[in-house]
């Protein structure tokens, strides 16, 4: 068995355990806690839209943790430890399997993210890098995505209707202009 540890720091986003073969995958820490708490905040929420205290879909039983915490961004830190499993072809048309420093990067993201952040969903190409796709809970509107290409490398679009010129950008998540456009755009605003 070989150990890939998704973040190398005291806040470790995951450990994760890959056999030689690739078909067997044992996470701890964060994918624990994240399956709880998907379990515990995705009651009061009705399926593909979230709903708050404030609407009148929402469950009279729906407490203020519930609204605080965001089960999409749960959602898509577990599709990225699903995504952990995947071999080459796991397509069927030949993908590559995913990159793990592009994992590692797009879980440190996502646990910098907020509850009032546009919506994430987690994708992966066929190169095997991971796309962070947001979108609007109210309107589901498209805003934009983050493709993690390398450890430190992004590509950040954002929708033209959001932003009609100058609308993507590659570069380092610690660039001022990356960090601008994440800001300006999906209105991600983070601290380099």
């Amino acid at each position: 068995m070989t150990s890939d540890t998704i973040e190398k720091s005291t806040t470790e986003f995951a450990h994760c355990v890959v056999s030689e073969d690739r078909k067997t995958v044992s996470f701890s820490n964060f994918a624990s806690v994240v399956q709880e708490r998907w379990a515990a905040t995705s009651r009061g929420y009705k399926l593909g839209k979230r709903t708050s205290q404030f609407s009148d879909q929402a469950p009279s039983s729906e407490s203020l943790d519930s609204i605080l915490n965001n089960p999409y961004i749960e959602k898509a830190a577990l599709r990225l430890i699903a995504f952990a499993s995947y071999q080459e072809d796991w397509n069927g048309e030949g993908a590559s399997a995913p990159e793990s420093s592009s994992l590692r990067a797009a879980g440190n993201f996502l646990k910098r993210l907020e509850p009032w952040h546009p919506r994430p969903i987690a994708a992966l190409t066929s190169e095997g890098s991971v796309v962070l796709e947001f979108y609007d809970d109210e309107s589901d509107a498209f805003w934009g995505s983050i493709t993690f290409v390398e450890d430190e490398k992004v590509e950040v679009y954002v929708s033209s209707d959001i932003i009609p010129t100058g609308n993507f950008i590659e570069g380092s998540l610690k660039s001022a202009d990356v960090l601008r456009l994440l800001s300006n755009g999906l209105q991600i605003t983070l601290t380099p």
